[in-house]
């Protein structure tokens, strides 16, 4: 008579939640070898998780391909440039997919839609279409097969849809929360129907859709609370249009903006945000901006002291007018005073940090693992060789302007002391130079791992 024990491992839910906990994909292969029952459930989770698209195209035997294809949660399809399926990937039509979770399909074209009918179903969590548009009778299958959608990505315009089409298909999943468009432009109405969906947490649009002022107006005439529920936000946006919404978005964890036109209190303006975990800000399209009037150290302090739970600020591709921000090693202090918890700290603009900002930010912040800093000049001498490590977790590190005066194996060896997770530092100006200060940590990591060895034995 079969023990408690042994009817336990032949049920497959205790089985499945058994091999779940194992994150290792030699225990699973390993698992393929004790029953059926238990390779059945391993072969599921080993085929969960990575494109199942090149493995399946491989399996010549089409009993095979199918078991699993049935295995398969995750897809990427690619077609030519004339929507055809591409070589290697032919042999996976006619297959069924159940347990497909994640489909990504980029250009589309005859074979491409093909693929697509053949892979929605009801288990689908997540849609990502590239390239060229999808047909109307292609949105209304997954608006049919595909009733729990919860992730959307868009890339291209849909010329073929009309903005009643478009609006009609979003309405008709309401179980979408995230919803990613890359269009070239967007009408007012589906700026109007996103912001009054009550449960969108993520909404992402193209940089090159820029939100005026009028757009959020018209929301706001709209929608009594707009983006009620919003936690992640990415999108291209004037001065004034932020401005105007900032006060709805007090449930934001994640924010990146593309900001165009600065209005001088835009960047204070992100202050109402008080649950930002991450904040990326890009300048790069901002025409006229000064760095003092626009960007001043206040507003740094005031986003810190506003958002405690900040735990990644970048500011990136700033074109400014070359004018200093103010912001110095005494600004980077009381920054990290307020964000002990900072990960990752990237400031690309002209500022008067030194060395100095560095040794403030490892001591402050012992968590970091990404910092870039834009400064006035980087003495790395100054950091002690043999002093207590700065960057125990660093594993990104680019400083400009680059640093001069300093052989790259002197260079190797501050860094492999004070950040020994940094593989490639960009800190010579040179691609390379930095490639000899790579070899160089790479030589010193050796040599550790040598003497360690020898300490072993």
């Amino acid at each position: 008579m079969p023990s408690a024990c042994s009817r336990v491992v032949e049920l497959p839910e205790l089985v499945t939640a058994i091999l779940e906990q194992l994150h290792d994909n030699k225990a699973l292969f390993a698992a393929l070898q004790v029953n059926k029952l238990w390779a059945d459930e391993a072969t599921t989770l080993l085929w969960s998780g990575k494109s199942a698209t090149s493995p399946l195209a491989r399996i010549e035997d089409a009993k095979r391909r199918q078991y699993y294809a049935a295995k398969a949660s995750t897809m990427e399809l690619y077609c030519d440039c004339e929507g055809n399926v591409c070589q290697g990937h032919s042999g996976l039509q006619n297959l069924h997919f159940p347990r497909l979770s994640s489909l990504s399909l980029a250009r589309g074209g005859r074979g491409h839609e093909e693929i697509l009918l053949q892979a929605l179903q009801p288990r689908l969590r997540t849609l990502t279409w590239f390239g060229r548009p999808a047909s109307k009778y292609s949105l209304a299958q997954i608006h049919a097969r595909c009733p729990a959608l919860q992730s959307l990505h868009l890339q291209d315009r849909i010329y073929t849809t009309t903005t009643d089409d478009l609006l009609q298909f979003l309405s008709g999943l309401p179980s979408l929360t995230s919803i990613h468009l890359e269009y070239y432009s967007v009408s007012d109405e589906v700026y109007i129907h996103l912001a009054s969906r009550p449960n969108l947490a993520s909404l992402k649009t193209s940089p090159k859709m820029i939100i005026k002022l009028s757009v959020i107006k018209r929301v706001q005439e709209m929608v009594t609370q707009p983006f009620s529920e919003l936690v992640e936000l990415s999108c291209a946006l004037e001065g004034k249009a932020f401005s105007q919404l900032s006060p709805h978005l007090a449930t934001l964890t994640k924010l990146k903006l593309y900001l165009f036109d600065v209005a001088r209190n835009t960047v204070f303006d992100i202050c109402s945000c008080t649950g930002l975990v991450s904040l990326v800000l890009d300048f790069g399209r901002s025409s006229h901006l000064d760095a003092k009037a626009h960007f001043p150290p206040e507003s740094l302090l005031a986003i810190a002291n506003s958002c405690s739970h900040l735990q990644t600020f970048d500011v990136k591709d700033v074109q400014m007018e070359r004018s200093m921000t103010g912001i110095d090693d005494d600004v980077i202090q009381s920054f990290v005073a307020l964000l002990p918890g900072l990960l990752c700290f990237r400031l690309h603009m002209e500022t008067s940090v030194t060395h100095r900002a560095l040794k403030i930010l490892g001591k402050g912040c012992r968590r970091m693992r990404d910092c870039a800093l834009e400064g006035k000049s980087f003495n790395l001498k100054l950091l002690e060789s043999r002093g207590p490590v700065l960057f125990p977790q660093l594993e990104v590190l680019e400083l400009e302007p680059p640093v001069v005066g300093h052989s790259a194996a002197g260079l190797a060896k501050i860094l492999h002391h004070h950040a020994p997770g940094v593989e490639n530092p960009m800190i010579g100006g040179s691609l390379d130079f930095d490639k000899n200060i790579n070899y160089e940590i790479r030589e010193l990591q050796r040599r550790d791992k040598g003497w360690s060895l020898v300490q072993f034995l």
